[in-house]
């Protein structure tokens, strides 16, 4: 009986720690997927066929979640190349990247990026711009659906629920 009642008791205790350091429920996890990406500049450029991936994503406590990835850009006037970029995702939907270095340059440099994620996860909306930077507007959509952050959540519960139900059958 007392072992039933320990391994409800731990049970218990691993749920909530589950739950309580899971990120926030605005929390989106952006990796795992490709965005595509459209955006005119002051110059009028624009840049179709332009892609993003975060190629990794670190959740602190808060829900917020360090960054790094890269754009490809495409320009309508012959740009091109790849622009690595380290960020935050903040719980609240804001995106801030700030490109670091670039690879194949033709005619861009790094930008600072301010983006608002939507409330589907699946569309980011924003803006550039920076020092020796044509500003611009862009929208960079998700390819592949994500996978919920927390999709292991339910299995893990519905053992914790069978597993207190067999401890509280066996006592009987």
């Amino acid at each position: 009986m007392r072992l039933t009642r320990w391994m409800t008791g731990w049970a218990a205790i691993l749920l909530w720690a589950l739950l309580a350091l899971a990120p926030s429920a605005r929390a989106a996890v952006l990796t795992g997927a490709t965005w595509q990406v459209t955006g005119t500049d002051a110059n009028g450029t624009t840049w179709g066929g332009s892609t993003l991936v975060f190629t990794q994503q670190k959740f602190e406590l808060n829900g917020d979640a360090s960054l790094l990835g890269y754009f490809d850009w495409i320009g309508s006037g012959g740009q091109s190349g790849r622009e690595f970029f380290d960020g935050t995702y903040f719980s609240y939907g804001q995106v801030n990247l700030y490109g670091t270095s670039l690879l194949d340059p033709v005619g861009i440099v790094t930008a600072v990026y301010t983006a608002v994620l939507s409330a589907d996860g699946n569309s980011l909306s924003g803006s550039w711009s920076g020092p020796n930077v044509v500003p611009g507007t862009f929208v960079a959509d998700r390819l592949v659906a994500p996978i919920p952050l927390p999709a292991g959540l339910p299995l893990i519960a519905t053992s914790l629920l069978a597993l207190a139900i067999a401890a509280r059958q066996s006592r009987a």
